[in-house]
């Protein structure tokens, strides 16, 4: 009889300890619904300067509605044709600009 009854302290014990690791899930229910009330009411978004310059740039390009129909006819004429030759040095600087502007700096 002494040995069922240490059986079931022991049991219990067991039971105490197990119960003692797992999280308490109505404290955690809790927390996350008050973190889901005070957030639900209005969402923050913060965007670096970086994101702020594209962004202006972007509006600027797509604000901007002129194009030379001409000159993209003739380039895409002498693509066709195999005589359009592209002038590196334009290119490198054009790439520098664009490089720079991205950074913050003025050409």
């Amino acid at each position: 009889m002494s040995i069922e009854i240490n059986k079931v302290g022991m049991d219990s014990a067991k039971s105490s300890r197990s119960d003692a690791n797992k999280p308490n899930t109505n404290l955690v229910d809790a927390k996350n619904t008050d973190l889901a009330n005070k957030t639900s009411n209005k969402e923050l978004v913060s965007l670096t300067p970086e994101a702020k310059k594209l962004g202006r740039i972007h509006e600027n390009l797509s604000s901007e509605t002129h194009m030379d129909v001409e000159r993209v006819s003739q380039i895409k004429k002498s693509i066709t044709e195999g005589t359009y030759q592209v002038n590196a040095e334009k290119l490198a600087d054009n790439i520098i600009a664009s490089e720079q502007t991205f950074d913050g700096e003025d050409v």
